[in-house]
């Protein structure tokens, strides 16, 4: 009897392979960020501070109630 493999369990299977590659994240103790996450904070926070964007530019989403 040949194995059979659904449509939807194909799509199952490879829908986790993505998941099932990805390494665990190293162990870091509860709210002590380590020194390279900070510098890379620090990094990001002061290229964001550099751009300057006029007051006129138009957000690119707009909230509707």
């Amino acid at each position: 009897m040949p194995f059979q493999l659904s449509r939807r369990r194909w799509f199952w299977l490879m829908g986790s392979t993505p998941l099932l590659a990805q390494t665990p994240a190293p162990v870091v103790p509860a709210g002590q960020p380590s020194q390279k996450a900070k510098d890379e904070v620090r990094q990001v926070s002061e290229k964001l501070a550099a751009i300057e964007v006029p007051m006129n530019v138009e957000p690119a989403f707009r909230f509707v109630a």
